[in-house]
């Protein structure tokens, strides 16, 4: 009978001990109740000459003509941190840059505890986001009908939108018009960035500057793109896969 009370005693003793355990452990996941998420700050920013750049703000291109961008939008998709020690996590499927709307160049993610040297994402949507119904999406969500970002007639998303006018003639006036909208799936570009090392905690929020550089989106390593002669472009045509070339290589990342 002893015997038996005895294991009993140890039995239970085993249980508690596994119950402590079990309580004393660090959450490591979202299905943890006690689970404390991190996050980053995804910041998109528009420069000239290495300097900010606000929307309808009057500046001269390569050539000193004036120019004012009134209209930049664009998707990103796919968005990856890189760890240090090698992998990726993937943190968001798809983000619309807005440079139109106050909150709509910045963004708060959440993301894995963890050290990261690196970021990667699309410029643009995949076939598959590039398919959706725009109809099927709540309001606030990027690919939402009330974004303005999809093309019926093609029924695809236009993947950048950037609209503005320039003076052509050097008369002073801001007469020329120009839009670049971009959107078909061979236009999709997968772009990765190497950082310097930084770490996301829980009381520690990192930020991701996605940095847009304004002159080489016209004077870029694909090739000039003159307002005056190149001033739109709504195709798959020379000027769409120029653009969007350009586009890319305009785009640097920092962390702080």
């Amino acid at each position: 009978m002893k015997t038996v009370q005895n294991a009993l005693l140890f039995f239970l003793l085993l249980l508690f001990f596994a119950s402590c355990e079990k309580k004393l452990k660090p959450p490591t996941g979202e299905g943890n109740a006690s689970f404390i998420p991190a996050y980053i700050k995804l910041r998109a920013s528009f420069h000239h000459s290495g300097n900010h750049f606000s929307l309808n703000q009057v500046v001269n291109d390569q050539l000193g003509r004036a120019i004012k961008i009134e209209l930049l939008k664009f998707y990103i998709s796919n968005i990856h941190l890189h760890f240090l020690q090698g992998g990726t996590v993937k943190i968001e499927d798809v983000l619309l840059v807005n440079f139109n709307q106050s909150a709509g160049a910045e963004f708060l993610i959440k993301a894995p505890i963890g050290t990261y040297h690196g970021v990667s994402f699309g410029l643009g949507l995949d076939a598959q986001q590039n398919a959706s119904d725009p109809s099927t999406f709540p309001a606030t969500h990027p690919l939402s009908v009330l974004q303005n970002t999809y093309w019926t007639w093609a029924t695809k998303y236009r993947f950048i939108m950037l609209d503005g006018k320039g003076d052509g003639n050097g008369d002073g006036n801001l007469n020329k018009l120009f839009s670049y909208h971009a959107g078909d799936d061979l236009l999709y570009n997968t772009l990765q960035f190497s950082t310097a090392s930084f770490q996301v905690k829980t009381k520690q929020i990192p930020t991701v500057e996605i940095k847009l550089d304004i002159d080489k989106i016209f004077f870029g390593s694909n090739g000039v793109i003159d307002f005056v002669t190149e001033s739109s472009t709504h195709a798959t045509n020379p000027t769409a896969f120029k653009f969007t070339g350009n586009f890319a290589d305009a785009l640097s990342l920092s962390t702080y």
